[in-house]
């Protein structure tokens, strides 16, 4: 579907997704690009996530996990909202995805048991049960699951510095440990009002051992000159809590309405690295330089929101209106020791504050054949960064406007015309404004750049829906003020510094298209193709960067019913992405070939699920700097995206009942 300010998968209405987690739904929904780590739209870049209007508390694989936690069958919807509304948050420069759960109105028992089992290099297991319960008064539901597993990326990279070629190869065992719990009550107190309890806590354990070797190749006598390995052990102890109470009361019978909701979310992180390097001549031989240093990094994160909305319908006008008010509190200690000696030059205690009161404005209303919607909103951000451990206070405090604008034209019921506007805002995340350094080996760290400042976009939209079926769409967005971490290197030492920097303006034009098509009754298909044009314009030391280049992507997801019931059914999923580039990086194409199988027995009660992901690894694109602007360079990670995934799923009661509503929206996202 195609609404006035998003695009709307009904995943309910869908037979393929029976037994599949988010993270496939996500896959197979138009306009999406899932990677290895990274939920965003083709075009554009990296997208908020939300769960019923709430944004999910978790990222990168956090986030992953808890998405896979989720049975498709308590999903109803998802909305690609590419151009968000004044009632959002405006953080996040390409928009939202917002997963929409459903909602049972049945007095009885409901829920799902689910066992999975992938296979890549190594094994994982995960095992879940979701239940709810509702007697028309009071609903209450519990998920919990818990996963257990580890994989192995493996990271390549070069770098020429002329007379030597730099070749390192680090084999990455990411292990996952976690155990994530939903908790949910729902009180009607009378018709006109409702409150909500809902909690979330995630206990995770996971580690990264890596172990890396650097061989440094001489060009001119073309041998080795030296190697080094690196011992990188990373040990995590993750505990996050959220508490959200949401408050709904109707005014009148006219529809006026009040919502108060208040989150409290606690995230804790205790992070200890163990590094070892140690250099070798040519014959294997020690050179008796090497380092032996550890590092502990704990951080505590505190976000507080509260904020209060009010909805008054007045004849053909509904006007909204309201206002938020969010506390953010992030302490980083991070703690160096240089042969167990700590090393105050290396060491850094950090604190992050940031508080942002916000209010908005909109009205919709219709004349004739023509929709709108109008909305301002307005947030000011009062920020400061304190390094105790350097005695540096960096404060920053701004007042911004976003405007949004939607039109849409019901030509007649085949064909619909729209267009919107919209300015939105992308602050840095907690981590990256942090600057202790992280070593990855003698060679090379990254660090944090407390002085980034926030990027700024407006995007312009329109799009065409032909026949309730088609969609197609012209989309142009300008990002002021960019920010992304870039290498700087010292050619006399040959060490890289991975560090964040503000790197000019990017645009973003395109074209996109989503075409369903039925071959026949037993052979379905949905087919996206988007075509945009990636801009920069800034300046890298003392070049100028100005570039426009052509892509495009190609997805299509083919569905093959092989009995009348449907409780056969075949699925081959294709991904390909042309060549792009990324500010100072050339990436190539690359291409995803997912097959699967799912059988569903005892009336679709207990679904079976065979599937294969990148069945020919080829999901994994090589990045290559551009020369004539940095130090030659390439990186080529495969990330272990070859799966077989064994998937059993049994459904009893009714329909799955999830709601959850909440006031934060967007913080805990800038966690990474």
């Amino acid at each position: 579907e195609k609404e006035l300010d998003k695009l709307v998968f009904n995943v309910s209405n869908s037979n393929i997704l029976i037994g599949a987690n988010t993270i496939d739904i996500l896959r197979k929904t138009p306009l999406v690009n899932v990677t290895s780590n990274q939920i965003g739209l083709f075009g554009k870049g990296e997208v908020k996530v939300m769960l019923n209007n709430k944004l999910i508390q978790l990222s990168g694989d956090d986030l992953f996990n808890y998405l896979k936690s989720i049975p498709s069958n308590s999903i109803l919807k998802i909305e690609v909202i590419t151009n968000p509304s004044a009632q959002f948050d405006a953080a996040g420069n390409s928009g939202i995805i917002n997963i929409i759960t459903v909602k049972s109105t049945k007095r009885e028992w409901n829920g799902t048991i689910q066992a999975v089992y992938e296979q890549t290099f190594y094994a994982t297991g995960e095992t879940g049960a979701y239940i709810s319960h509702s007697n028309g008064k009071i609903s209450w539901f519990a998920n919990v699951s818990y996963r257990n597993g580890r994989r192995l990326p493996v990271e390549r990279m070069s770098t020429d510095y002329g007379a030597q070629e730099w070749k390192q190869v680090t084999y990455r065992k990411k292990i996952e440990n976690r155990l994530s719990s939903q908790i949910g009550l729902d009180y009607t107190i009378n018709k006109k009002s409702t409150i909500s309890v809902n909690y979330t806590g995630l206990i995770s354990r996971p580690g990264e051992p890596a172990t890396g070797e650097t061989i440094i190749h001489n060009n001119i006598t073309n041998m080795t000159d030296s190697s080094f390995i690196t011992s990188n052990n990373i040990k995590e102890t993750i505990n996050s809590h959220d508490i959200n109470i949401f408050y709904n009361f109707l005014l009148d019978t006219t529809g006026k309405t009040l919502t108060v909701s208040s989150d409290f979310f606690s995230y804790q992180n205790k992070k200890n690295q163990q590094l070892y390097s140690e250099n070798f001549y040519p014959s294997g031989i020690s050179t008796d330089q090497r380092i032996n240093d550890q590092s502990a990094a704990p951080q505590k994160i505190i976000i507080q929101t509260t904020s209060i909305d009010y909805k008054y319908p007045y004849q053909k006008f509904t006007f909204n209106m309201g206002g938020k008010f969010t506390f953010i509190n992030v302490d980083n200690d991070f703690v160096y020791l240089k042969n167990f000696i700590s090393d105050s030059t290396k060491s850094n205690h950090f604190i992050y504050k940031e508080i942002t009161p916000a209010a908005y404005f909109s009205t919709s209303f219709s004349l004739n054949k023509f929709s709108f919607q109008l909305g301002l909103r307005g947030e000011y951000t009062n920020l400061m960064g304190k390094s105790i451990t350097l005695n540096t206070i960096n404060e920053n405090h701004y007042f911004k406007l976003f405007p949004t604008a939607f039109i849409q034209y019901n030509w007649n019921d085949n064909h619909i015309l729209s267009i919107s506007y919209g300015r939105r805002i992308n602050r840095p995340g907690y981590s990256e404004l942090n600057p202790f350094r992280y070593y990855l080996n003698m060679y090379q760290y990254a660090e944090g750049n407390p002085n980034l400042l926030p990027s700024l976009s407006n995007t312009i939209e329109t799009g065409y829906l032909l026949n309730q079926r088609y969609v197609f769409g012209i989309f142009y967005q300008f990002v002021n003020n960019q920010f992304q971490q870039i290498p700087f290197i010292d050619s006399f030492s040959n060490s890289i510094n991975f560090t964040r920097r503000n790197i000019g303006n990017s645009s973003s034009e395109g074209i996109y298209a989503v075409i369903p098509i039925n071959f026949a009754k037993w052979w379905e298909s949905i087919n996206t193709i988007t075509g945009f044009i990636q801009s920069q314009r800034t300046r890298y030391f003392q070049e100028n960067i100005n570039y426009h280049i052509p892509s495009f992507t190609f997805s299509t997801n083919q569905q093959f019913y092989f009995n009348s019931k449907k409780t056969i059914i075949a699925e081959l999923n294709f991904q390909y992405s042309a060549p792009s580039r990324n500010f100072l990086y050339q990436i190539s194409d690359y291409y995803l070939l997912d097959i699967g199988v799912k059988y569903s027995l005892i009336d679709s009660n207990l679904v079976l699920g065979l599937n294969v992901a990148d069945l020919f690894y080829t999901g994994n694109p090589l990045l290559k700097s551009v020369p004539e602007v940095i130090q030659p360079m390439t990186f080529f990670n495969t990330n272990d995206n070859r799966m077989l995934r064994f998937s059993c799923i049994y459904k009893f009661g009714g329909d799955s009942k999830l709601k959850k509503n909440s006031s934060n929206k967007d913080e805990i996202n800038r966690i990474k």
